[in-house]
């Protein structure tokens, strides 16, 4: 006869397994990678070219204002994507509204207008800009390859 034998209890495998977790991170991460670049929006402009200039120090928090070839705002802040065209009196007040807090961060008024604006459109912002004592403007061009190359 057998001695009587007692059976070993094995000790329960109080472990987390993480691969399934790493798994859905690395999908979840391949989705925003993909559907980040869809989500920005911006505003189609064709800059103006200059001859390349000494640039200055860019803003750190600017504001930029966005002028397309129709006449229509944008504007474009930390909280508030170029997305909708807002008019002339609404883009004056969210300017000066803000500008406090932009230029205690280190900001500036950038202006980025299509090339094929209006003289006037672009003169209009800056005009109401300066009457409310902004005096940090900038305007936006695009080097042109040809005049900088020589």
């Amino acid at each position: 006869m057998k001695p009587y034998c007692r059976r070993q209890r094995h000790a329960l495998n109080a472990q987390i397994n993480v691969i399934p977790y790493i798994d859905i991170m690395l999908v979840l991460l391949i989705v925003f990678m993909i559907t980040t670049p869809l989500l920005t929006q911006s505003v189609n402009l064709k800059l103006p070219q200059a001859a390349k200039q000494k640039t200055l120090q860019p803003p750190i928090n600017p504001t930029v204002i966005y002028i397309n070839a129709h006449g229509q705002y944008y504007l474009d802040q930390a909280s508030d994507h170029a997305v909708l065209p807002i008019n002339f009196s609404t883009l004056i007040a969210r300017v000066t509204h803000n500008l406090p807090v932009s230029t205690k961060q280190g900001g500036g008024i950038l202006i980025k207008a299509d090339r094929d604006t209006h003289y006037e459109a672009v003169i209009q912002v800056i005009a109401a800009l300066k009457q409310r004592g902004i005096q940090h403007i900038s305007l936006i061009t695009q080097v042109d390859k040809k005049r900088s190359s020589h």
